[in-house]
């Protein structure tokens, strides 16, 4: 009832089979039933993210990774 399933950035999920056949097919960019190669990782790792392709984004602080956020703006 289970299936191994590949995601580019997470590597191997187990996870039920009906939901790995799912993310597969729906996602195959993202999931395979095989290993990803590793010019496709490389691939993958160097796309330009939102901030690199437009650079009039405003930088905003991460506001999860700890409460400095809050404590400047009481």
């Amino acid at each position: 009832m289970y299936m191994n399933a590949y995601h580019k950035e997470q590597g191997e999920v187990r996870m039920f089979e009906v939901d790995a056949r799912n993310a597969i097919a729906r996602f195959p960019d993202e999931w395979s039933a095989e290993p990803w190669h590793t010019d496709v990782l490389v691939s993958a790792s160097t796309k330009p993210t939102r901030l690199e392709e437009n650079d009039d984004c405003i930088d905003l602080p991460n506001r999860g990774a700890d409460d400095s956020f809050q404590k400047q703006n009481k």
